[in-house]
């Protein structure tokens, strides 16, 4: 067995966006799998733009990602570096950076994905791409450990520095997802394993379809464990709290 390297060596990554003449650029030391130091410098021709450690207290672990996107459809080009941050190697972690031409500056926006991650597609190819992730709030909530913590589908958007959710505006993922789901606890129920967070994320995607009464008879024809009552009122209190449902 070889050894780690016990000491720091330096890395640079480099992406180049294509059809501008903007290049974004890493470099960071890295120890292992321990990234720190990272630092981004951004430049459209000659002109340096950008040139700043990132905010990461601690640095990054596991890969760093550094990609150019349009994410809002306006023909400038956002900066996306992706990570794991923070301590235990949580939680992943996306920084956005967006040019302000009236200011010469770039904008940051700082997007967290708790224990998971996201894909950056365009579903209904109208030239905007979505982040799809999970919505991590729900991590921990109905289950003890990370796998209990199955989570609902969250679609995400990007527009001037901020993140829109329009998870609802896709009925088509979000019927899939709950049906997804719902074959999970099957399979949970049948090994004996928990079940409370699978369907905590079924009822959420169902709420977002409008469906949510029809999600919580169905809830009450399988679930009766002996805190049932509980459970059900702490799910309805929970979702009415993070705008799910309004009664």
């Amino acid at each position: 067995m070889v050894d780690p390297p016990s000491h720091p060596e330096t890395y640079t990554e480099r992406r180049v966006a294509v059809d501008t003449n903007v290049v974004a650029q890493l470099t960071y030391t890295k120890k292992n799998y321990e990234y720190g130091q990272v630092r981004l410098t951004v430049s459209q021709g000659e002109q340096t733009q950008l040139d700043q450690l990132l905010p990461l207290g601690g640095g990054f672990s596991r890969n760093v990602g550094l990609q150019l996107y349009d994410l809002d459809g306006d023909g400038g080009l956002e900066i996306v570096v992706d990570g794991v941050a923070g301590e235990g190697r949580c939680c992943s972690r996306s920084l956005i950076y967006t040019y302000l031409p009236r200011r010469n500056a770039y904008n940051l926006t700082e997007v967290p994905w708790g224990y998971g991650f996201y894909r950056l597609l365009d579903w209904d190819q109208d030239g905007i791409p979505e982040f799809h992730g999970q919505d991590s709030r729900f991590s921990f909530r109905f289950g003890d450990q990370v796998e209990d913590g199955v989570l609902p589908l969250q679609i995400q958007q990007y527009r001037q520095g901020q993140m829109f959710d329009v998870t609802r505006l896709y009925p088509q993922l979000l019927t899939a997802h709950a049906e997804g789901l719902w074959q999970t606890y099957v399979i949970r129920r049948a090994r004996g394993q928990e079940v409370k967070g699978v369907l905590a994320a079924y009822a959420a995607d169902r709420f977002l379809l409008n469906e949510g009464d029809a999600a919580f008879d169905r809830l009450s024809s399988v679930y009766d464990g002996a805190d049932r009552s509980r459970y059900f009122q702490d799910l309805r209190d929970f979702l009415r709290g993070t705008g799910y449902t309004n009664y």
